[in-house]
């Protein structure tokens, strides 16, 4: 008799234990959750190039004239979180996490290339445009003097 109770016991604690595992699960896992999993999405690029509106010589930059084109592996995770954040993983190994400020929008350049475009702000209150094309994309920071800086990321 003694094991029979116990057995019972132990079915009504495990058929618990499973049916609070599921809740658990069913919210990680569920509709709503995945929605966000399905939204978010990440570009490697390999190569990198900057311009700038002012000198930095401590980075070899001449104000008005692009870099050349260096070997650097950056990964961004797009979409990031509840927030819609945008993690960056640099060359150096560093992870920047940038806020998003404004709404997407979309956008056709000179040279015919579409885009989408959004402000976003960094740690500091830096802001900052991201601009992601189909093959690259670009940031560009925006300072308080009225000087920028733009990063281009291609594949």
């Amino acid at each position: 008799m003694i094991l029979v109770g116990s057995l019972k016991q132990f079915k009504s604690v495990s058929m618990k234990y499973l049916f609070s595992v599921a809740l658990i699960i069913g919210a990680l896992f569920g509709p709503a959750a995945m929605a966000q999993d399905e939204d978010q999405f990440e570009r490697s690029y390999t190569q990198v190039r900057m311009f700038c509106s002012v000198d930095i010589p401590e980075m070899g930059l001449k104000a008005e004239e692009w870099s050349e084109m260096v070997e650097a592996s950056n990964r961004f995770v797009l979409n990031y979180g509840d927030e819609n954040d945008v993690v960056v993983y640099n060359a150096n190994g560093e992870r920047d996490v940038y806020q998003q400020a404004s709404e997407i929008t979309e956008g056709t350049n000179d040279d015919g290339d579409v885009y989408q475009e959004m402000d976003i702000t960094d740690g500091d209150g830096g802001e900052i445009t991201i601009m992601l094309f189909e093959d690259f994309l670009s940031m560009i920071h925006y300072y308080e003097d009225g000087s920028y800086l733009i990063i281009q990321y291609y594949e």
